[in-house]
């Protein structure tokens, strides 16, 4: 679900699932939103829109989100390592026998 989802990605920076959802431009804080807005459209099943109420953003704050986190994973091996532990997190939930390392 997306709230589970949202859980995951604020777990992978030590942040409440609550404070993600404030107004809040917190460095932590909107990582986990781009993150999250990242995994969330990869998926194909939610509008931007979407997304965006789930956050309490804009469609347009979406696509941003998406970019940024792209460009972080790409060029900051800190955020590709913080991508892979969210990814993890994610694997262990929806496939709970696999081993992942």
């Amino acid at each position: 679900t997306p709230a589970t989802i949202l859980l995951l990605a604020s777990k992978a920076f030590d942040v409440s699932p609550k404070e993600v959802l404030t107004e809040s431009r917190a460095r932590p804080l909107i990582y986990v939103r781009a993150f999250y807005s990242k995994y969330m459209t990869s998926l194909g099943i939610y509008s931007l829109n979407q997304i965006g109420d789930q956050l309490g953003r804009t469609h347009a704050s979406i696509i941003n989100a998406v970019k940024n986190a792209n460009n972080l994973i790409e060029t900051e091996r800190y955020f590709y390592d913080k991508w892979e532990l969210f990814m993890e997190l994610v694997t262990k939930l929806t496939n709970p026998d696999t081993d992942v390392a």
